[in-house]
């Protein structure tokens, strides 16, 4: 009895900690948005005071930027289809699952063969056997 009472204890704690429930601080929108505007700060003060840079300088931060744009769209899109594949595949798996075990129901509970015909069944259409 006393073992039942501690799991009960357990249950009843971890069902008032929700703290497994909540996000890491940096998944924070406000904290996101933080780091975008102190690197834009930084940025500016180092690219535009401190050191201007010429045209050509501005043109191959474009292109550094807009490379590191692409990369992150690559890798957001591989975590969206990994996110969306798992779930199909779940819900796929279980619907095979499901329709096969109602496929040997069905036979155990009707006696059908797996091939659905009788071995000695010959009609007018089938093919004459070798002799």
């Amino acid at each position: 009895m006393n073992w039942c009472k501690s799991l009960n204890n357990t249950v009843a704690l971890a069902m008032n900690n929700d703290s497994y429930l909540s996000f890491p601080w940096f998944t924070s929108h406000a904290v996101l948005l933080g780091i975008f505007f102190g690197a834009l700060l930084v940025f500016h003060v180092a690219l535009v005071r401190v050191r201007p840079l010429s045209s050509i300088g501005w043109k191959r931060v474009d292109y550094i930027w807009l490379s590191m744009a692409i990369f992150g769209l690559i890798g957001a899109t591989t975590s969206i289809r990994t996110t969306v594949a798992k779930n199909y595949l779940a819900n796929l798996g279980y619907s095979r699952i499901q329709g096969k075990f109602n496929f040997i129901r069905l036979t155990a509970e009707l006696g059908i063969k797996e091939t659905g015909c009788d071995d000695g069944a010959v009609g007018s259409t089938s093919p004459s056997l070798p002799v």
